[in-house]
């Protein structure tokens, strides 16, 4: 394959078409930190299956690096169904991915599953990045990426300006933008995103823990700052139906822990309007932490949908400090 067949400018290759993205990368050893600009709108309706997600080479997955700048355009007609992890990517480390829709057309069913790519390591930058596809996982699951994993404490996790309005459904961690954050974890950031699709945990998989919210499942152990401002949920978050006690949901985080030291949690200037169902359930977040070490900080939030569950909230289980909070809607503690 020919990189000739790319425009090179400015350091980048200039992609117009879903085979010459794959072929791009399945012919490159080892991790591809290249930039990559999209001249034109990417439709996969024709590309062989064996060679999905991008990146797959013969059973062996070429993680992405690099920046994807999707330059405003989609990607469409994007059908997975494995028992694999599932996504436009298999793996991101270290990347920025920007200016991207994923279109309706598209649908991810598999193990992991996220449209972008089901899992990811390292330092992750997702910005004006859009889902409009359905996402069904066997394990975790989430609108843009299902599970991000393996990060040093200096690492950082930033969304800035993320929507998704597809329908997410996984069995352990689910969420509109991510399922799940793992231990290790350094700085989070969620900036100006916003969900609208509904988001469930929909049968019990035997965990110990499961969840389901807007933004993000669950965020486990964190190390530094978490940080959510000005992003919103429309979608309706339900963890119902399952016989483990240990199940959370919020309307834009289901769970937040903390690795032992000081840390913060921070929401600000953001709104629930989807109603919240599970055993344990809040408007925005919820935490089992105690706040002995770790700040739980609220402010100009806004809870407008219904919470029922065990032990419920209609903003949060925990607050250090805050101020114009409101929650509006019912709270159902049955």
């Amino acid at each position: 394959f020919l990189l000739s067949l790319f425009l090179v400018a400015r350091g980048a290759l200039n992609v117009s078409n879903a085979d010459e993205l794959v072929n791009l990368i399945i012919e490159h050893q080892g991790t591809f930190d290249t930039e990559i600009i999209l001249t034109a709108d990417l439709d996969f309706s024709s590309v062989s299956r064996q060679e999905l997600p991008v990146g797959m080479k013969k059973g062996e997955c070429i993680s992405f690096s690099g920046h994807f700048d999707g330059n405003n355009h989609s990607i469409k007609n994007l059908v997975l169904k494995n028992s694999t992890p599932v996504g436009l990517f298999c793996n991101l480390v270290n990347a920025t991915i920007s200016n991207l829709a994923i279109d309706s057309s598209c649908s991810f069913s598999g193990t992991d599953v996220g449209a972008l790519s089901p899992t990811a390591s390292g330092s992750i930058s997702v910005t004006n990045v859009v889902n409009n596809a359905g996402v069904n996982a066997s394990k975790d699951g989430g609108g843009l990426v299902g599970r991000i994993e393996t990060l040093s404490p200096d690492s950082s996790v930033v969304f800035r300006k993320c929507m998704n309005h597809g329908n997410i459904f996984g069995t352990v961690y689910v969420g509109g933008i991510v399922g799940r954050i793992t231990p290790k974890v350094g700085k989070v950031v969620f900036f100006d995103c916003e969900n609208n699709g509904t988001v469930k945990v929909y049968h019990e998989d035997s965990p110990n823990h499961v969840s389901a919210a807007g933004l993000v499942a669950t965020i486990g152990k964190c190390g530094s700052p978490v940080v959510v401002d000005g992003c919103t949920n429309s979608g309706n978050i339900m963890v119902d139906g399952l016989q483990i006690t240990w199940r959370t949901a919020g309307g834009l985080v289901g769970h937040v822990s903390f690795s032992p030291g000081t840390s913060s949690f921070s929401i600000s200037n953001s709104i629930n309007s989807g109603n919240v169902s599970s055993f344990f359930a809040a408007g925005l977040y919820y935490s089992d932490e105690e706040t002995r070490n770790h700040q739980f900080i609220v402010s100009n939030c806004v809870n407008k949908g219904n919470i029922s569950g065990k032990d419920v909230y209609g903003i949060a289980s925990i607050i250090s400090e805050g101020n114009i909070i409101i929650s509006l809607g019912s709270i159902d503690s049955t």
